[in-house]
């Protein structure tokens, strides 16, 4: 169950592209999104595979780069890929009777015969390390309706009774860190876990996505509370 608040002054609110539609296949969902580039380029010809609890599915991105993928209700998990990119994966979500949910994925450029390592095989990363591709991990200490948070991460710092996160650098470009639970998706310059109280804090350039609309601000609080996922977003 969540409950899910937000304290924005200053207010910035921002939706991402997003197009009506209905759910045809009895009382099943959709998912739908844009792939592009780290710097925003739309990408073509990308594959989307959704495999869960209604079976396997697959869709390309049209001229526009947009997907649409039209599935059962039940949970499932999603990758998106396409040659001389790195693949992104979104771990385990739910979706309800006629959901219409958007994800959309930013693909780091790299040589396709690389693989971004992440999940549960994801390769051991240095507290002390720098990486320019993104490593994940699930929190499998909280777990709240059948599913983990996962952190999306270049560098992990382990601070006394903290774990301290960073993005990936690429060049002089810092990309942010990403938390991902269920349908709930934030981005910000670093994120911070507090393992005994099952919380997360995020600073810097902070983006807060539901799976329908996107939100803006400068620190994020996330906790899970007795079966509750509590988000509250300042500015």
């Amino acid at each position: 169950m969540r409950l899910v608040e937000w304290t924005l002054i200053t207010v910035l609110l921002f939706s991402c592209p997003s197009y009506a539609i209905t759910p045809t296949v009895g009382d099943g969902a959709r998912v739908r999104g844009i792939v592009s580039d780290l710097e925003g380029g739309v990408l073509t010809d990308a594959s989307l595979e959704v495999e869960g609890d209604g079976g396997s599915f697959r869709a390309q991105t049209d001229h526009s780069g947009k997907y649409i993928v039209e599935l059962p209700a039940g949970t499932y998990r999603m990758r998106a890929t396409r040659p001389g990119f790195y693949e992104s994966l979104r771990p385990p979500f739910t979706l309800k009777k006629n959901a219409n949910v958007e994800f959309d994925f930013a693909l780091m450029v790299g040589a396709s015969i690389d693989k971004v390592y992440i999940g549960s095989d994801a390769l051991p990363v240095p507290p002390s390390s720098e990486v320019d591709q993104y490593n994940n991990e699930e929190l499998n200490s909280i777990r709240v309706d059948g599913l983990n948070p996962w952190v999306g991460f270049g560098k992990r710092e382990i601070i006394e009774s903290t774990v301290r996160y960073s993005g990936p650098v690429r060049g002089t470009n810092a990309l942010p860190v990403i938390f991902m639970y269920d349908l709930e998706t934030v981005r910000a310059s670093m994120i911070t876990y507090f393992p005994g109280r099952a919380a997360f804090k995020g600073n810097g350039n902070v983006e807060w996505s539901d799976g329908g609309t996107t939100r803006h601000g400068s620190e994020v609080q996330i906790e899970f509370l007795g079966g509750h996922l509590r988000i509250k977003l300042t500015n």
